[in-house]
């Protein structure tokens, strides 16, 4: 858990705690009697009345509880979403060491975000599903090893076999799993197979068909585009968007996939109106169908930043990193995830020139990414943030040391002390003028 500060975990069952501090430490320092290889652990739950809960996140239970009545026990519902805040030890004269691990009890739209990244996770496959939750939550390295696994242990002859006819989601599973673990000139003939087979079974009454159709153009774009094939990419992706149009709605959370896509190609091309467009396009979208603090919408307003700052928009851009920081910070990411837009926001106001807090948020992010790393030394990605630094506090010092000699100047010069003539007011204030610029 001292590894996981910030991050969010979710309680499977129903978890009783006493508002008694006293009561919860007496159960802790029982806990190890057994075994003392085992290290108490006391949660300290804290909940914030100014959040947004669910109405029946917890209930106080004393009255009807089994346990005595001076317990004051509080039952906590199935499922209910934590962020680790800290996890310190303890020195208790009653019981040694012991752990505590403080948690915060999360608002009513994290569970509104976990039900809907839920909700996107389709998949059929129980290994593709572990797969998917795995990415989605940052942990693709994981994800990577448990798809070579199902590579290897599940379809063991899949690196030689070739394509066959009349099986598209065979194949397109098939080409997801090399997708997924970096093969992509393998994971192509599948996905191309799947697509031909699938185009043959055309069943335009079924939203299943047209569904697996979608999945297959926009998981063999991602492969061209991997392979640098952008244009091709973009005519996968722009058939997805035409079928989810059709059968699902241009306000549908399939549209919106596609637009992010069509997004990230045209941004590829250095088409950056087009780019701009179709992330706004998304954005539109995405306030209608995701929760209002959902990751994907940190993502739109980071990429939309980000376009801002080629067209050196830097207002604009400053507008949008800080919304998608103000997500991040509310759903619990990674130290890396915060970390880019801490060095965004920083880079933003170093480019209007507010060196100072634009210095604070890049060193910030120079401090994150640090932990990110075994070497941070070696890190192309930490070597770029203390650059910025450098460079920034280099900008720093030189503008207050224009803004030194500028008061100097028109200290010496005497601007704005009555004069005795109108003539020599005017001497002086067409000097300065002249000086100044």
């Amino acid at each position: 858990m001292h590894d996981n500060i910030g991050e969010i975990i979710a309680i499977n069952s129903f978890l009783s705690t006493s508002k008694e501090r006293d009561v919860a430490i007496f159960f802790a320092a029982s806990s190890n009697r057994f075994d003392e290889h085992l290290q108490p652990v006391l949660f300290d739950i804290i909940v914030d009345p100014n959040q947004t809960l669910h109405p029946k996140a917890f209930a106080d239970i004393s009255m009807i509880s089994s346990m005595n009545e001076a317990e004051v026990e509080i039952l906590f519902s199935m499922g209910s979403l934590f962020r680790i805040v800290d996890v310190i030890a303890l020195n208790v004269e009653s019981c040694g060491e012991l752990w505590s691990v403080q948690l915060q009890l999360c608002d009513d739209r994290l569970d509104q975000v976990w039900l809907s990244m839920k909700s996107k996770i389709q998949s059929d496959e129980s290994f593709c599903q572990i797969g998917q939750v795995l990415s989605y939550i940052g942990e693709k390295e994981r994800a990577r090893r448990l798809y070579l696994y199902v590579l290897g242990d599940l379809f063991p002859k899949a690196a030689s076999a070739k394509p066959i006819d009349n099986h598209p989601i065979e194949m397109w599973y098939v080409g997801s799993l090399f997708h997924a673990t970096g093969q992509n000139e393998k994971a192509l003939p599948f996905l191309d197979k799947a697509l031909e087979s699938q185009l043959k079974e055309s069943d335009e009454n079924s939203d299943q068909y047209y569904l697996q159709l979608y999945d297959i153009y926009i998981e063999r774009g991602d492969v061209l585009q991997k392979l640098d094939r952008t244009d091709s990419a973009l005519h996968d992706y722009e058939c997805a968007l035409s079928i989810a149009g059709k059968k699902f709605g241009d306000e549908d959370y399939n549209s919106l996939i596609a637009w992010v896509r069509i997004g990230k190609c045209y941004k590829k091309i250095k088409k950056y109106s087009e780019a701009l467009h179709a992330y706004n396009t998304c954005l539109g979208i995405a306030e209608k169908v995701l929760s209002a603090m959902h990751p994907e919408r940190a993502s739109l307003h980071s990429s939309i930043g980000g376009l801002h700052v080629d067209y050196e928009e830097y207002q604009q851009a400053l507008t949008h990193f800080e919304k998608c920081l103000e997500i991040k910070l509310s759903i619990g990411p990674s130290n890396r995830s915060l970390a880019e837009t801490y060095y965004n926001i920083g880079f933003t106001q170093c480019a209007l020139k507010d060196f100072t807090i634009g210095l604070e948020n890049l060193k910030r992010a120079f401090e994150m990414f640090q932990k990110c790393f075994d070497d941070p030394s070696k890190e192309p990605t930490v070597i770029r943030v203390q650059n910025a630094i450098i460079l920034a506090q280099e900008l720093l010092r030189l503008q207050i040391y224009k803004e030194q000699v500028l008061t100097e100047m028109l200290d010496y010069l005497d601007v704005g002390s009555d004069s005795d003539t109108d003539d020599e007011e005017k001497t002086v204030n067409s000097e300065t003028n002249v000086t100044v610029n």
